[in-house]
């Protein structure tokens, strides 16, 4: 029988290293921003429960990101006017 301990140990060691990196960690690998100065913005993402795509502001910058379910790959673009963070 497995301890509880064992289990938790286990899920922490497959949530730091594959996935539980946040959106502010994962934009600043993907844009020129440092973690700290990502904001995360309410957009219609969030509100719809979305998880691999957000929309982040930094350095006076509006960024739409995405990221596959496993977190290993993100993508950031500027914000254009016609898109959904705006």
């Amino acid at each position: 029988m497995i301890g509880r301990a064992t289990v938790c140990m286990s899920l922490a060691v497959v949530c730091l290293s594959i996935g539980c990196m946040s959106q502010e960690r994962l934009t600043s690998r993907a844009t020129p921003c440092r973690t700290k100065e990502v904001n995360i913005r309410n957009s219609d993402f969030s509100r719809k429960g979305v998880l691999t795509a957000w929309c982040a502001e930094c350095k006076g910058t509006l960024y739409q990101c995405v990221t596959n379910g496993e977190r290993t790959r993100v993508e950031c673009h500027e914000s254009t006017p016609n898109d959904v963070c705006r």
